[in-house]
Order: C-alpha cells, then structure tokens, then sequence
C-alpha cells in the first residue's frame, strides 16, 4: 500500500489494532448476548418436576457450552492482538 492509502485509512478507521480491538469487543458482546438469551429460554424449558434431573443437566450443558464458545473466541482474539 502507498504511504497515502495507509494515511486515509487511517483517518476513517484508526489504527488497525484498536479496529480490531473494536471489532473483537462488539463480536464478544453478540455473542454474551445471545448466550444469555439461550440461557433464559433453556431455564423457561425446564420441566418444574424436582424429579426429572435430565432438564438440570441440559441447562448446565447450555451454560457450559456458551461459556466455552466465549472463551474460545476470546482466546483467538487475545491471540492476534
């Protein structure tokens, strides 16, 4: 790229890094809010029988699998900044 691309580009979006900083950050919290969404209606779903214990495992395996999901996009961003 010619010095004078590299300047307008950054004009309009900033330095690289804080635009993926940006980008990870607004990824991250889309998906901490569709997590918390699934949640929600994995808890509305469960079954109200105290003896039924297969829905309290399927809410804490949605818990865990929306965790792991967060935690590995955060790696691979913390990666590459």
């Amino acid at each position: 790229m010619t010095p004078d691309a590299v300047g307008v580009f950054t004009e309009y979006f900033g330095q690289p890094a804080r635009l993926y900083l940006a980008m990870a950050v607004m990824l991250f919290m889309t998906l901490g809010i569709a997590w918390i969404m699934i949640t929600i209606k994995a808890f509305k779903e469960r079954n109200t029988d105290r003896r039924n214990r297969a829905d309290d495992a399927y809410v804490i395996t949605v818990i865990l699998r929306g965790l792991a999901l967060l935690l590995i996009i955060t790696l691979v961003f913390y990666q590459n900044i």
